[in-house]
């Protein structure tokens, strides 16, 4: 036999081989999943992004497993519309179960967003954000009455985020950073009553730290939480509860502390200071929107200044100093300054 026709001959029973063809179909399959869809998936969001929201995008890589059905997206960055960097993160990670999708359910076991950076700026009355909102809810409205389908996330984390937020309509210009903000969310399933656990931990680059948890439902829409702010100048501790009805004004209540710290009011037109401490606590604070009350069993002032001064003419220092900001306003602040400054030269008349 020629070598030709034992080639032929052994090509033959190779295709006849089923162990063959499930090589075949296994190396077709894992060259789809490591190769074609990162690719795809790298090229069409770029173009997504651009065509849905006039934005630039950049994504170093994409990763997919095909076996394990992880995806990983590392080095994006979305810019402003004036190419300023508006959302950058390290890793996006996603595991998401196979076997649910056959029954029309996306069933996220984890989703994880690394090293997230974000600014939010406002400019004039607009938030640089607010285009992309618009787009967000047309889409999940569709989503919400077209769609078939069911979403779950079981997990999500994010870690380390940092959040830089301006304020430009002001002069100067408003800043804080929030950082190392890491999040944990439990339960993410949409468009139902479930339960959603949740937990938040940040830092305040200016100083300070805090925390909250709680829960929240979509239906009806409730939310209840307890939080705790540590050495920031506004201090906080306590439970908020918030009731949102369909159609109705919103039912809210918050039960703790609340506290400012390191409070120093100069008085720029005498050039002294005429108010200050070092901590002010008010203890049993409950506030309730329904009806609206508002109640405090007791005040702690520690390291209290004053130098509240009475003139002769019977006006206070405390007025004064307010008074330019007074002038700046309408014409009905004016008046309530004047009622104000009536009615305590009055009582002072009659105490004396």
């Amino acid at each position: 036999m020629s070598e030709k026709n034992h080639t032929k001959s052994k090509s033959k029973k190779l295709s006849r081989n089923p162990l063959f063809w499930v090589t075949v179909l296994l190396v077709l399959y894992m060259f789809i999943g490591f190769v074609v869809i990162p690719f795809i998936i790298r090229g069409q969001a770029i173009d997504f992004i651009k065509e849905e929201y006039n934005r630039d995008a950049k994504i170093e890589t994409v990763s997919f497993n095909p076996f394990t059905f992880t995806l990983s997206i590392e080095g994006f960055l979305l810019n402003e519309k004036d190419r300023g960097v508006f959302l950058k993160w390290g890793d996006f990670y996603v595991d998401l179960n196979l076997f649910p999708l056959f029954s029309k359910v996306v069933d996220i076991e984890e989703l994880q967003l690394l090293y997230p950076e974000i600014q939010i700026i406002k400019k004039r009355e607009e938030f640089n954000f607010f285009d992309l909102i618009i787009k967000e809810e047309e889409e999940v409205d569709a989503l919400k009455e077209n769609s078939d389908w069911d979403f779950l996330v079981r997990n999500l984390r994010i870690r380390k985020l940092n959040l830089l937020t301006q304020d430009k309509s002001v002069e100067p210009m408003a800043e804080v950073h929030i950082d190392s903000i890491d999040v944990l969310l439990a339960n993410i399933h949409p468009f139902t009553s479930d339960t959603t656990e949740f937990k938040v931990d940040f830092e305040i680059r200016e100083g300070g730290k805090g925390s909250v948890s709680g829960i929240f439902t979509q239906i009806p829409s409730m939310t209840e939480f307890t939080f705790d702010t540590d050495s920031i100048a506004i201090n906080t501790k306590g439970n908020v509860k918030l009731l949102m009805p369909e159609n109705e004004e919103p039912i809210a209540s918050y039960m703790g502390t609340i506290g400012l710290n390191d409070l120093n009011m100069f008085d720029t037109k005498k050039e002294e200071k005429f108010l200050a401490w070092d901590k002010l606590e008010n203890r049993g604070v409950e506030i309730h929107s329904e009806p609206i009350t508002l109640t405090i069993d007791s005040v702690l002032i520690d390291g209290l200044f004053s130098r509240i001064a009475i003139a002769e003419d019977q006006t206070i220092n405390i007025i004064d100093a307010f008074e330019p900001v007074m002038k700046n306003s309408d014409t009905t602040a004016v008046e309530e300054k004047e009622k104000f400054d009536s009615l305590f030269t009055t009582s002072l008349k009659e105490t004396s």
